[in-house]
């Protein structure tokens, strides 16, 4: 029997319990199981106001709504703003510039610079930002 950790179910908010009811039928149906711990609820709202936070039993496991979560790398709040995944990716592209210069410090030359910045700087603020490019 395989083993799903990576499943992501997609519904409007009050048909949550249903959608979760046939992913667990459709993952039984071919031999895959999926964990109620690694499961996670995010209620989108683009309004100000609060989204439901009521939790929802699954398999036996009461799961609480959290205000972000993690789908392919991009951390997706609950009013789908992103400043938690621009905050993040800012922190990463600080540290790999700190590095940058310290490389440049100990005499890497413009291509090794050049080179480094495409593949590690550039890199983080391009992902899922594709008006950028």
């Amino acid at each position: 029997m395989a083993y799903s950790t990576k499943q992501k179910v997609f519904c409007l908010g009050v048909y949550i319990t249903s959608a979760m009811q046939q992913t667990q039928l459709w993952s039984a149906k071919n031999n895959m199981l999926l964990n109620p711990d690694k499961t996670a609820i995010v209620n989108l709202s683009l309004s100000y106001r609060k989204p439901n936070d009521d939790p929802v039993t699954f398999d036996q496991t009461t799961i609480t709504p959290s205000e972000s979560v993690k789908f392919l790398g991009i951390l997706v709040d609950n009013h789908l703003t992103f400043i938690d995944h621009i905050d993040g990716s800012v922190n990463e592209c600080n540290s790999k510039l700190f590095l940058m210069r310290q490389l440049r410090k100990v005499g890497m030359d413009k291509n090794g610079l050049k080179t480094y910045y495409c593949r590690n700087v550039c890199s983080v603020l391009t992902y899922a930002f594709p008006c950028v490019l």
